[in-house]
C-alpha cells in the first residue's frame, strides 16, 4: 500500500457512518482524489479542524491498488481560511468554486496550474478582494486551463488575425468568429470587453481585482464564461443559481 505525501485543499467532506468521513481534496501531485479520513467525526479527532473546505493541507496518504477511496493517515493544516467561509455570500461562492473544481479536474490527474490557481484566488478573497471580479477570474482561467476558452484574436472560420480594435463574435458552439464569418450574428464581445478578458489572463486574480473593472463588463464576462461552462458540462449548476440567489439577496438588504 504506497504511501504519499502532498498538499492539498479539502473541497468537500460527507458523513461515512458515526465515525468517519469521505474527504474530496485538490491535491498538487495527484490532483482530484477522494479519501476516507477514519475517525475524523469523532469528537477528539486527530483530524481537528484540517478538514473544512478549502483549507489547504500537508496531507499524507495511502492508496490501494483497484481502490477507488484512499485511506487519509495525516492532515496539517498550512493555510486556514475558515474566516472568510463566515459570510454568506462567501460561503455560496466557495460552494459554486468547489463544483466547478470537481465537474473540471479528471481524478487522479495533476495539474500544477490549477492549484496554482486555487492559491492565487484563495489569497486574493483572504484579503478582501472584489469577489465579482475573482469569480470571473476563476470561470475564465479555468475554461483556459481546461483548454475550453476561445482564442479572442483568431477566426475560427477564415484562420485571420481579429485586431485589437475589433469585436469577436462567438458562435453557438463558442467558436471565435470575425465581423465577416459570423456576419454579426451571435454573442458580441467588443473592443473593449475583449480588453478586459486580456486584462485576466495577463495579471494575477489580486491585481485584476485591483483594477475595479466596471460592472457591466464582469456581468458580461460572467455570462459569457457560463454559457461556455454549461456547453461543456452540458448541464447548468445548482451552486451557480444558489450563488446568484444569495448575492441578488443581499444586495437587497
Amino acid at each position: 500500500m504506497p504511501l504519499h505525501q502532498t498538499t492539498a485543499f479539502i473541497l468537500r467532506t460527507y458523513p461515512l457512518s458515526e465515525a468517519h468521513k469521505i474527504c474530496v481534496l485538490l491535491t498538487r501531485s495527484s490532483g482530484l482524489i477522494r479519501g476516507v479520513a477514519h475517525g475524523a467525526r469523532k469528537m477528539k479527532s486527530r483530524f481537528g479542524a484540517s478538514l473544512e473546505p478549502f483549507t489547504e493541507v500537508s496531507l499524507t496518504y495511502h492508496e490501494k491498488e483497484g481502490r477507488e477511496l484512499v485511506n487519509i493517515s495525516n492532515c496539517e493544516i498550512l493555510h486556514s481560511y475558515f474566516h472568510y467561509t463566515s459570510k454568506t455570500e462567501n460561503a455560496a461562492a466557495l460552494s459554486y468554486l468547489t463544483e466547478l473544481l470537481c465537474e473540471f479536474s479528471p481524478a487522479h490527474e495533476t495539474n500544477e496550474k490549477l492549484y496554482r490557481l486555487v492559491i492565487a484566488i484563495m489569497e486574493a478573497m483572504a484579503k478582501q478582494s472584489n469577489l465579482d471580479s475573482l469569480l470571473r477570474y476563476f470561470e475564465v482561467w479555468l475554461l483556459k486551463i481546461s483548454g475550453f476558452f476561445p482564442d479572442l484574436n483568431k477566426c475560427i472560420s477564415c484562420n485571420s488575425e481579429i485586431a485589437q480594435s475589433s469585436g469577436v463574435w462567438l458562435a453557438p458552439d463558442g467558436a471565435p468568429q470575425c465581423y465577416g464569418c459570423s456576419g454579426g450574428r451571435g454573442i458580441t464581445i467588443s473592443s473593449e470587453l475583449k480588453r478586459s478578458f486580456e486584462a485576466m489572463l495577463r495579471n494575477n486574480p489580486a491585481n485584476f481585482a485591483e483594477q475595479n473593472s466596471p460592472t457591466e463588463h464582469l456581468n458580461a464576462i460572467g455570462d459569457i464564461a457560463y454559457r461556455l461552462i454549461r456547453r461543456t458540462l452540458e448541464r447548468d449548476l445548482l451552486s451557480y443559481n444558489l450563488m446568484n440567489q444569495v448575492q441578488a439577496e443581499i444586495k437587497l438588504i
